[in-house]
């Protein structure tokens, strides 16, 4: 049996299995209402307002200038920007782990295969 719905302020969570149609969910996620979804009294899914997500993505976009800034600033090897991108598709323990091989090696100039021949192998170090 699952735990019964319950609203705080503007936020309400719902049990997965009570869940009304998707249509009245986004009826009162329109009037500012946050829905979050429960499987066995935890968290699975939230409802949130298309302009919400936008002010969540800006702030997530800010965040990430700010990273991306603090690395540039530390100087180190120049990262070819595919590079960059694969490690942030993956888990976040092999960015750490890339980015720790990457600032062992700060100030020096890695030549970018090089750098590709790190990351296959931090990759196979994680998935070992």
């Amino acid at each position: 049996m699952s735990a019964p719905a319950y609203r705080h302020d503007h936020d309400t969570v719902i049990p997965l299995d009570q869940a009304p149609a998707l249509a009245e969910l986004a009826g009162r996620v329109r009037r500012h209402e946050r829905i979050t979804l429960t499987e066995q009294g935890k968290p699975v899914v939230a409802i949130i307002a298309a302009d919400e997500l936008e002010e969540l993505q800006a702030a997530q976009d800010v965040a990430d200038v700010a990273r991306a800034e603090a690395i540039k600033a530390q100087g180190g090897p120049r990262v070819p920007h595919a590079l960059v991108l694969e490690m942030m598709r993956a888990d976040e323990a092999t960015y750490e782990a890339m980015e720790a091989a990457l600032a062992a090696r700060q100030g020096e100039d890695i030549p970018h295969d090089e750098q590709w021949t790190m990351w296959r192998a931090v990759r196979a170090n994680r998935s070992a």
